[in-house]
């Protein structure tokens, strides 16, 4: 028989993001150029559809089974942790998926397959294989199109999960950052796609982010604030349009929803120099950091995403491009499963 997808709202727990801690890192690195590191360990937020992922996803779902879609579609390559976490959101909610994965050659070959893609398998996710040129159209690749007509009441979630609707989903994970540590000065994460990177600045520029005395009578003195991408892929520059585009969107909608909001000035900007050699590539000197790093702070990270991030970061404090006092809080977006063997 047919599983149902399971009825979803708002503050459905399934949907609804866990507080995850934040917690200090100490190496005498970070005394010498007198910074403090925080990292919110946002992969704790559920148990497969980790950090970002869940954020992104949430809002993404619930419109799907708002509008009946009898199936998802979303894409990814190999190493997609947005494969991996759509794979088991949508196996908890009930919904079938299918992943547009880059990479024809893979489909002959499972003994190939990443951990990821073993992973999202097992979470009953269907692949469809198609070559790199074809991927780069999206939704408007023949083998998507003629998928697409096949199955018309279908949710299309975009790569990455972002769009308009990922940005959204930050708003309770900027609203923990600020309970948990509102005098932040730079804020990190790692940058795939763009959509986190934009929903952390389009969120915490609200209002009500704006530090407040514990009496809630009067305003602190607002910290300057930056929010800093370090992308995973070449040739990311061109993320820096679509990241402002998504920023825009949210912010004029909020807007108009509400005529006196204001918003916080922050800074923010994309690093792309730090990647590692590209998307899922990972050399042996950064296989060196990571194991160094874990064995330091006893903080597990992935190759994809963390430790090309906590790299760049130690990069950024030893050219002394943080000023010292810098308050640095560092997103742990998950992507563990990748670990594994």
């Amino acid at each position: 028989m047919k599983k149902q997808p399971t009825p979803l709202d708002s503050s459905d727990n399934l949907l609804t993001p866990k507080i995850t801690p934040c917690v200090q890192l100490t190496h005498p690195l970070f005394d010498k150029y007198k910074v403090q590191v925080w990292v919110k360990l946002d992969y704790l937020n559920h148990p497969e559809i980790q950090g970002n992922k869940l954020h992104k996803l949430k809002y993404n779902l619930l419109d799907a089974v708002e509008r009946g879609a009898e199936q998802l579609i979303t894409f990814g390559g190999a190493y997609s942790n947005h494969i991996a976490a759509t794979a088991a959101a949508a196996n908890e909610i009930g919904l079938p998926v299918t992943g547009v994965i880059r990479g024809q050659e893979l489909e002959q070959h499972p003994e190939k397959w990443s951990h990821t893609l073993k992973h999202a398998q097992q979470n009953s996710m269907q692949f469809l294989f198609i070559n790199r040129k074809n991927y780069r159209l999206k939704h408007q690749a023949p083998q998507v199109i003629e998928w697409l007509k096949q199955h018309p009441k279908s949710f299309v979630i975009p790569e990455g999960g972002s769009n308009d609707l990922a940005i959204k989903g930050f708003d309770e994970m900027c609203a923990q950052i600020t309970q948990q540590m509102p005098d932040w000065t730079h804020l990190y994460c790692p940058v795939g796609t763009g959509g986190t990177l934009a929903g952390l600045i389009a969120n915490c520029r609200h209002p009500k982010n704006i530090q407040i005395s514990p009496a809630g009578q009067k305003r602190l003195p607002t910290v300057l604030k930056n929010i800093i991408g370090i992308a995973v892929l070449n040739e990311a520059d061109y993320l820096r349009k679509d990241i402002q585009s998504w920023i825009e969107t949210f912010e004029n909608k909020r807007e108009n929803e509400n005529k006196n909001n204001k918003k916080i000035k922050i800074d923010w900007q994309l690093i792309t120099n730090a990647t590692g050699g590209g998307y899922g590539k990972i050399s042996n000197y950064l296989k060196s950091f990571q194991k160094r790093f874990e064995q330091t702070f006893n903080l597990p990270l992935d190759p994809i995403y963390t430790a090309k991030l906590f790299h760049g970061i130690y990069k950024q404090i030893v050219q002394k491009k943080l000023p010292a006092d810098s308050k640095v809080l560092v997103l742990h977006t998950g992507g563990l499963q990748g670990n594994k063997k």
